[in-house]
């Protein structure tokens, strides 16, 4: 699955403290070509065909090749209006957020294309359209933006950084010690990159406080949803480095870098 531009900057917009609003339905469309990025792309066209309104699973976990994702798949058959003539090829299928017009948030490739030929209703199984989405994120933050696809609103945030010990998916800890705690991050707006993916970075240097103790062992960089609490929604590793007395973590310029596929 591949999240459209429109889509990507509302989920990114998050990290600046705007709620992304979920659709309140999700209409599934039959497209000719490839929607990309801008989320365009030919919609086939006979008489009688009409969007489907489609319902998705609660996001769950999925491991593939040694990587996690989330991943959601369509609870019911989705069916088309018959057509009467020939229609066309169908590559992909898009999710729009209104029966006609609207914006598309999500699209996918058919690993077959189908075939719509006369008297034939375009027929969709359950459990056969799955959508993934990856991206330096954390299980719990792919789960908020799948969600969205489920009529759940992402709420926006103010993000801090965090530094723990390793991935917090696998079980990494957050620092502790005299003198620690989170610190705030400001991100850019979303920019489409050359690649077709929207990218927010840390607008300025970071520094942690100064460590009056032992913290620990740095690993893995985290951003938060909260000052406190919380969820880790993002991040990645760094080089292991100890946390000594009068030691302080720096972060440079753009060097939290967050991109959605």
């Amino acid at each position: 699955m591949y999240w459209t531009n429109h889509a990507e900057d509302r989920i990114l917009r998050a990290f600046l403290g705007v709620d992304a609003i979920a659709p309140a339905t999700v209409f599934a469309g039959l497209f000719l070509s490839d929607p990309g990025d801008a989320g365009q792309g030919t919609e086939i066209t006979y008489a009688g065909y009409v969007r489907q309104p489609i319902t998705f699973s609660e996001p769950a976990a999925e491991t593939s090749g040694g990587v996690t994702s989330m991943r959601i798949a369509n609870l019911q058959n989705v069916a088309f209006p018959v057509s009467a003539t020939a229609a066309g090829t169908v590559t992909h299928f898009g999710l729009m957020d209104s029966l006609t017009g609207g914006n598309m948030w999500a699209y996918m490739t058919l690993d077959e294309p189908m075939q719509v030929d006369a008297d034939v209703a375009p027929l969709i199984m359950p459990q056969e359209w799955v959508y993934q989405t990856s991206g330096n994120f954390t299980l719990d933050f792919k789960a908020m933006t799948l969600n969205l696809l489920r009529g759940v609103t992402l709420v926006g945030f103010t993000p801090f950084v965090a530094l723990l010990t390793g991935d917090p998916d696998a079980g990494g800890a957050e620092l502790a010690g005299s003198g620690y705690a989170r610190f705030p991050v400001i991100f850019t707006t979303p920019v489409v990159q050359v690649s077709g993916q929207s990218m927010i970075q840390n607008t300025a240097g970071l520094s942690s406080p100064r460590a009056l103790d032992n913290w620990g062992t740095w690993a893995w960089t985290a951003v938060m949803s909260a000052e406190n609490g919380g969820v880790a929604v993002a991040g990645g590793p760094r080089p292991p480095y100890i946390m000594g007395r009068d030691k302080a973590a720096l972060i440079r310029q753009g060097e939290l870098s967050l991109s959605l596929t």
